[in-house]
């Protein structure tokens, strides 16, 4: 078995853990959901390559094709994820419901792929046996299995939709963003170096099953293994990696409509910075978990355009920023009067959602951290 392979399982077994933790935060979200989905997805792919080139799939032959439509969900489902992680699930200034005749084109393609492989599934266990040892006689110096066996022909297929998906997803991130973005964000290239790292991987096998070598596909299994846990990682490691990619892509959809009339103009800007005081400074709405772009120009009577507009070009900050900022700056107030509570519970009380994207925001704008700051204000 190809050193490749053996990363596959401990992978697995970590991307149903993280798919069940998406499922079991606070305050679960629809991007919470849909990570959960794709995790799972990916366990399933994964899976199904493995037990397939261990040669242990014999074992279990009813997943040798009920999994492959699985394959043409993941697209789809990165795509509806991003959608949300990013705020793109609005029209207008109207939050765009769950659309189910707008989302089920995606999702065709792997159910008519299902309904055409499920008398496959519930043939004998042995006839699928026999299917399994012809399927991979293909990467034995057999170049004609694939006309003997059109249904191989899903996997190939299956590769493309996804690199399908993941190319216009590349292609959509450096049409709005800059080289100098690029250079700037750290979040952005962390971003961009995963789906490039999914676009190889998925090349890889695609080369593999049309030449009928098993070492690219193998190749190909392993570095997949290693994305999914590596999304979950940068995720943690970059709490804010959507917030950030968020306000680029809208500064830079600003910046390209440069030639509209502005969406401030008409606005009483006085009465738009005093109102904001007040929610920020009065009503601290920014200690809520769940404060977003579209909430708070809610409780502005504004939209979210306007706001981002706003906050952009009147105050020189984006809106995660303005909204850390103030969490920070009610933060510092606590650990210097709050000497039993402990930095968790301060992160929480101030509208953080986890300890590290506290100290983060905390270092980033103190240069300590929410610790040393404690220690460095305490009295004798």
């Amino acid at each position: 078995m190809h050193a490749f392979l053996y990363i596959s399982l401990p992978a697995i077994c970590l991307l149903c853990v993280f798919a069940v933790g998406e499922l079991v935060v606070r305050n679960i979200r629809g991007r919470n959901v849909w990570l959960a989905l794709i995790f799972f997805a990916f366990a399933l792919v994964l899976l199904r390559a493995f037990l397939l080139f261990s040669g242990w799939m014999s074992a279990v032959p009813v997943l040798y094709e009920s999994t492959i439509a699985v394959n043409f969900w993941i697209g789809p489902l990165i795509y509806f994820y991003l959608r949300d992680a990013l705020g793109l699930t609005r029209v207008g200034d109207r939050p765009l419901r769950v659309n189910l005749r707008r989302m089920a084109p995606h999702f065709v393609p792997g159910l008519v792929v299902f309904l055409l492989v499920l008398p496959n599934t519930l043939q004998p266990a042995d006839v699928i046996r026999e299917r399994i040892a012809v399927g991979m006689q293909h990467f034995a110096d057999a170049p004609n299995v694939m006309r003997e066996d059109p249904y191989m022909l899903l996997t190939p297929l299956a590769l493309v939709h996804v690199a399908v998906y993941l190319g216009l997803l590349v292609v959509a991130m450096l049409s709005l963003l800059n080289l100098e973005s690029l250079r700037r964000q750290e979040t952005v290239r962390a971003f961009l170096i995963l789906t490039a790292l999914a676009l190889i991987s998925t090349a890889s096998a695609f080369t593999g099953i049309a030449a009928g070598l098993r070492a690219p596909v193998e190749f190909a299994i392993g570095l997949l293994a290693l994305v999914a846990p590596l999304t979950y990682l940068f995720q943690k490691r970059y709490p804010d990696l959507f917030e950030v990619l968020e306000g680029l892509l809208r500064t830079e959809r600003e910046k390209r409509a440069r030639y509209l009339q502005s969406r401030l103009a008409g606005v009483d800007l006085e009465q738009l910075e005093r109102r904001l005081s007040e929610l920020m400074d009065g009503e601290r709405v920014y200690r809520r978990e769940d404060l977003s772009l579209p909430a708070l120009a809610a409780l502005l009577q504004t939209t979210p355009h306007r706001l981002s507009e706003y906050l952009n070009n009147h105050q020189q900050i984006s809106f995660s920023e303005f909204v850390n900022r103030r969490r920070v700056e009610a933060s510092r107030e606590l650990l210097r009067t709050r000497p039993d509570q402990t930095v968790l519970s301060i992160a929480y009380d101030v509208g953080f959602n986890s300890k590290s994207a506290f100290n983060k925001a905390f270092v980033r704008y103190t240069g300590v951290s929410p610790t040393e700051f404690r220690k460095q204000t305490a009295g004798p």
